[in-house]
């Protein structure tokens, strides 16, 4: 809850100037989507205390609680960022709660900041979902 931005361990910042300019902006989240429009939880950024990332936190300990059996993409994955995203524009249309000042940028503008690198445990290894 501290904050901060989310880097997974197999990519990296493809041009730390270009970086530093998007984690200066204005925003209190900044999300990328997939081509398949989920928010990628793989790279995002966050202040301290949003009401966002605390519902994904909820929802994490919740569905590893309550949900063990479940797929781990399911109780861990992009899916979680998605539904704690509809309940925050839910909420902040029926003004129930103002939304923090997000920015979601879509999977063209993902690939901008981050790449991939070589990781051959990824072609090794049983993927890290069957776990």
């Amino acid at each position: 809850m501290l904050g901060g931005w989310w880097l997974d361990a197999d990519i990296r910042i493809r041009n730390p100037e270009e970086f530093a300019r998007l984690a200066s902006g204005p925003y209190d989240q900044i999300f990328f989507t997939t081509d398949n429009n989920y928010i990628h939880n793989d790279f995002y950024g966050s202040a301290p205390s949003t009401p966002f990332l605390a519902d994904c936190l909820l929802s994490l300990y919740r569905n590893c609680y309550l949900h063990g059996w479940l797929f781990i993409a399911y109780k861990t994955g992009p899916g979680v960022f998605n539904r704690a995203m509809n309940r925050a524009i839910f909420n902040h249309r029926r003004g129930m709660r103002p939304m923090a000042p997000t920015r979601m940028d879509d999977h063209l503008a993902f690939w901008d900041y981050i790449e991939d690198f070589d990781t051959p445990y990824k072609a090794a290894l049983p993927s890290w979902q069957t776990a």
